[in-house]
């Protein structure tokens, strides 16, 4: 397989390794931060998280300069959408808060750009399958993939209710991310993408 064929894959493995260290340093940072009196042993839980998603922002990088010159223009012009419409919402949002709309930390930031980024990729994806008339089965794909991302999340709570886990906003992101991660993965991993 040439290094650009081969790409998604490594990405999705680097990507997966990245987000599966995240959720174990936030399950981690949320169990020991009460239970210990060191402060420098609190600074270092606190700060816990930041090195995957160092690591994150990395396998991006480097599946990025792994593209073809289409994709990369491609992932541009999504990036681009994505921040300028990031800055539009936090600037708006700031204005909002004075007539007494609630207060959001910059931690809202990612999934307001995650969820912009990934609905300008869906664009691509679909204005491709128009071209080849393959939109029917880009519907049925993407439907697909939000019910099992909905079903393993709602799944997530009910057991987190059941036997005591948090389940904040936060971490049901994270849980919906995992998903939509494993499906990505099993689709890159799957005879259908490894001819691409």
């Amino acid at each position: 397989m040439t290094p650009v064929a081969n790409a998604p894959r490594r990405y999705f493995i680097e990507l997966m390794l990245a987000m599966a260290l995240y959720a174990a340093a936030l399950f981690v940072r949320h169990g020991w931060f009460h239970h210990t009196g060191d402060p420098e042993l609190r600074l270092v839980i606190m700060l816990l998280p930041i090195l995957p998603v160092f690591l994150a922002a990395l396998a991006i990088y480097r599946f990025y300069y792994r593209m073809d010159e289409m994709h990369r223009l491609q992932t541009l012009e999504s990036l681009a959408f994505s921040a300028g419409v990031t800055a539009l919402f936090a600037i708006s949002w700031r204005f909002l808060e004075d007539v007494g709309f609630p207060h959001l930390t910059l931690m809202w930031v990612w999934p307001v750009m995650g969820v912009c980024w990934l609905v300008s990729r869906f664009y691509f994806i679909y204005r491709e399958s128009a071209a080849e008339h393959a939109v029917g089965a880009l519907a049925k794909d993407i439907a697909q993939g939000l019910l099992l991302v909905a079903l393993g999340t709602a799944s997530y709570t009910l057991l987190a209710a059941w036997v005591g886990w948090p389940y904040t906003w936060r971490v049901l992101i994270l849980v919906a991310t995992l998903v939509f991660l494993a499906l990505v993965g099993l689709r890159t991993f799957s005879k259908k993408s490894a001819s691409c």
